[in-house]
């Protein structure tokens, strides 16, 4: 069956457009690299392995949102009635892009948001004018910055240097004594009031680079490259290859069914998004780990943001398909779990247990941060999936390194120890039984031998 096309060329079905945006938050987009996510037109940018709060109030720290701006026409300065504007709004997930697009029969105006799938650090926003018509008077489009110059879990230090807006920030409360209070420094392009089209010209693009990163050279560095791609016109062609490098590895294709297809490529989006990218420009970072809310929440803004923590869900739903389509992918989500075997330890040696008990909800540091203690206490079931998630990586890879090299076989052999001083033995059944377990059905605690 052959793919129907948007207007740029993508698959309709991986184009998620409406002329009107949701009026809940959570039912909005999201754009991110596994690096920096965040909600568009939301106050929030999260970054991956940045919490705030001790212990089982660990959730990701709220960063002010550099790319919350709405635009809309200045009227008075175009030859055109309300009723023949029109405004898109899309999600399309080929390229990992939000677009708004503002159309009426002389002119377009688009807004281009996106976290850059290569520089990974970076969160752009590009705006064009562009004049389809004869009229050759001056366009001018508004902006509305809404950035908030506050947050609860950072402590934030703010000053505009050549309309650039330097923000270094520091976590309020360490996950742990020995966690620490990491740094974070932001490097953003002011926004004007107004953009405005001249007279003599066809068409204009500006382009607002923020930088994100935890410490300030690279946060500066990576500015200037942003800001030097940008004008030469690679930036975002680089980040629509990367994606579509991503999607080239492997994706799952329904025919016939044109919502249900639409409906699968955007949960694959959503889960690839929080990941990091195959490819990345400069040095790799640390991954910490795939939360079932996304990237994009975390900061105790919604119900169900699960306060970006790691649950079992990483290795039971949402590894499978990553491990076979992106091996190099699932290999980064065990190598998290490798990163904490030591408070895992400590984890089993509290309960009286040896090897590792990995925590229910884990976050930066690796200890426990679960707010309710029945889960982190008996759904021990999440030390297993673990271990069946290393069993699938290895029968689909045959990676030896990772196993001998990269902490593998140590991160099986602390497993098997768990389970093995876990276990008791029952002399009317004579065999091996685990007690006082709560299963995944979480409405039936205290079970026996349900892992």
């Amino acid at each position: 069956m052959a793919e129907s096309k948007s207007d740029d060329g993508s698959n309709e079905r991986m184009v998620f457009a409406t002329d009107r945006l949701p009026d809940k938050e959570c039912c909005m987009a999201t754009v991110a690299n596994g690096y920096i996510g965040t909600i568009v037109y939301s106050d929030n940018l999260y970054m991956n392995g940045l919490y705030n709060g001790r212990g089982s109030a660990s959730h990701r720290a709220i960063i002010p949102s550099t790319c919350n701006v709405h635009m809309n026409l200045e009227l008075d300065t175009i030859a055109v009635s309300k009723d023949d504007i029109s405004h898109t709004y899309a999600l399309n997930v080929s390229k990992g892009i939000f677009t708004h697009q503002i159309m009426t029969p002389d002119l377009h105006v688009q807004q281009v948001i996106y976290a850059h799938q290569l520089y990974v650090q970076l969160l752009v926003c590009d705006i064009t004018i562009q004049r389809k018509g004869q009229d050759d008077r001056p366009i001018t489009v508004k902006l509305t910055d809404n950035f908030k110059p506050n947050t609860a879990d950072l402590e934030l230090h703010i000053s505009i240097e050549d309309r650039i807006r330097c923000i270094h920030g520091k976590v309020k409360e360490a996950e742990t004594d020995r966690s620490g209070n990491p740094d974070i420094y932001i490097y953003s392009t002011e926004y004007p009031k107004t953009l405005t089209l001249q007279n003599h010209e066809r068409s204009k693009s500006w382009h607002f680079i923020t930088s994100v990163s935890h410490t300030k050279s690279q946060a500066i560095d990576m500015y200037d490259i942003g800001q030097d791609l940008a004008h030469s016109g690679g930036l975002y062609n680089c980040h629509v290859e990367a994606w579509e490098t991503k999607w080239k590895l492997g994706c799952i294709d329904i025919d016939g069914d044109d919502r249900l297809a639409k409906a699968v490529y955007g949960c694959i989006y959503y889960i690839l998004s929080s990941l990091p990218p195959i490819y990345v420009a400069g040095k790799d970072f640390k991954f910490f780990g795939l939360s079932p809310g996304s990237l994009a929440t975390g900061g105790r803004t919604h119900d169900d943001d699960y306060h970006g923590h790691v649950f079992w869900d990483m290795e039971t739903w949402m590894y499978p398909p990553i491990l076979m389509f992106f091996p190099s992918l699932a290999r980064k989500m065990l190598l998290y779990r490798v990163s904490n075997i030591d408070a895992a330890k400590e984890n089993a040696s509290r309960h009286g247990y040896k090897g590792t008990m990995f925590p229910w909800e884990s976050a930066y540091s690796g200890h426990e941060v679960c707010p309710g203690r029945s889960y982190a206490d008996y759904e021990q079931h999440i030390t297993g999936d673990i271990g069946l998630a290393i069993q699938q990586y290895l029968f689909v890879t045959k990676d030896k390194e990772f196993l001998l090299q990269d902490g593998g076989w140590n991160l099986i052999l602390n497993i098997a120890e768990f389970w093995a001083s876990r276990v008791e033995w029952d002399e009317s059944k004579e065999k091996y039984v685990i007690n006082g377990v709560m299963p995944p059905d979480e409405y039936h605690r205290y079970a026996d031998n349900s892992v």
